[in-house]
């Protein structure tokens, strides 16, 4: 069967999402499939590139690294990245045999309809965010294309992440609908830890033996709310210590705001780390802070749950639907903590690792992929 991948994030991208569809890419070469992949350009990438020996066509960047992707820029980049991949889509399906589409992202899947109904090939829709049903209110500019998404664009069969997320598709657009699974990337996991001396990487960062690990990954933008980490900091005893993974316009704000509350010596700030490394410090630490005001899918939960951390989060996308008993989702981070006794113990728990791969994720698109390729024949 062969695939099209029309995607507006994508390797060497390291947020989840991207992380998700490089895994699936590197799967889909292991099986009797070939995969095309239409995506963004980052910054020194080909436009015509190539990863884990599949095509990957970058036509151009969605969202440069000085436009934030919810500004009134950022949207006019985004119009311009998704027309542009129409533009090779159109190309690729006139000059070549495809049998199904896959589409991911906001940004392409007006482009995937249009083409689908263009050349009879069968769509498959994937939603991650859905702006509307946060907690918190979202700009005008995200509310209009995700509508009209769900309302005209999507394709024969859509996957999405939380039930709530497939109650509103499915009542707007009327397309079969079905909650997918899986996030965790097994093989970077496992590699990760396989060498890892979590005492190590605790001294590392000043952590001694009787102390709790708190870490937060995360871009460091008002979305992700990394102030909100500081804060329920500097209101737990002096035994908890803080390490902050990511980068973003919020640094030198955060780096005030630990100065100001005082807790210079109790939180570290190491920057962007590869994934390997901060996969590394999840399983070295004890509890996991996710703070973001707006998340579908957060990657970041599931390692951290993978990783036997106690994570604490805001009640975002599909947490609420999670019953794991190290899950805590909670409008009063130090209350939770103070209540909540550690395990004191780094392991993977093979039982999440299984039940939110993203080998499963892979093998129950290819099932639906190859369901509509049947059907379309």
């Amino acid at each position: 069967m062969n695939i099209l991948l029309l995607t507006e994030d994508f390797h060497p991208n390291i947020d989840g999402g991207s992380l998700v569809r490089s895994r699936f890419t590197e799967l889909i070469t292991d099986r009797p499939h070939e995969l095309t992949v239409v995506t963004g350009r980052p910054d020194g990438r080909p436009v015509q590139d190539e990863y884990c020996g599949t095509e990957v066509l970058r036509p151009i960047d969605p969202t440069p690294d000085d436009v934030q992707g919810y500004e009134f820029a950022g949207f006019l980049y985004k119009i311009l990245f998704s027309l542009s991949v129409f533009v090779v889509g159109f190309y690729l399906l006139w000059t070549r045999e495809i049998d199904a589409m896959y589409s991911k992202s906001y940004s392409t899947h007006w482009a995937a309809k249009i083409l689908s109904l263009l050349f009879g090939v069968p769509l498959l829709t994937f939603i991650g965010g859905t702006p509307s049903l946060g907690r918190y209110r979202s700009s005008r500019l995200k509310l209009i294309p995700e509508f009209i998404n769900m309302r005209c664009c999507m394709g024969d069969s859509v996957f999405v992440r939380t039930q709530q997320t497939a109650r509103r598709v499915s009542r707007i657009s009327g397309k079969p609908t079905e909650v997918l699974h899986g996030v965790l990337n097994t093989k970077d996991l496992r590699s990760a830890v396989k060498d890892c001396n979590p005492a190590a990487v605790r001294a590392e960062y000043d952590v001694e033996e009787s102390e709790q690990l708190i870490i937060f990954i995360g871009r460091l933008v008002p979305l992700k709310d990394p102030e909100t980490a500081v804060n329920v900091l500097s209101e737990l005893p002096p035994k908890y210590k803080l390490v902050i993974i990511g980068d973003g316009p919020e640094y030198d704000a955060l780096q005030a705001q630990i100065t100001e509350a005082g807790v210079n010596d109790r939180v570290h700030m190491t920057g962007q780390l590869s994934h390997q490394s901060a996969l590394k410090l999840a399983y070295s630490a004890d509890l996991q802070l996710v703070t973001s005001k707006i998340e579908a899918y957060p990657s970041v939960v599931f390692e951290g749950l993978a990783t036997n951390n106690e994570v604490f989060t805001t009640d975002v996308g599909v947490v609420s639907d999670i019953e794991e008993s190290s899950l805590h989702v909670t409008d009063d981070f130090v209350k939770s903590i103070r209540a909540t006794e550690t395990k004191g113990t780094q392991k993977i728990d093979d039982r999440i690792l299984e039940r939110y791969s993203i080998e499963r994720y892979t093998t129950d698109s290819l099932r639906t992929l190859e369901q509509l390729a049947w059907a379309s024949q």
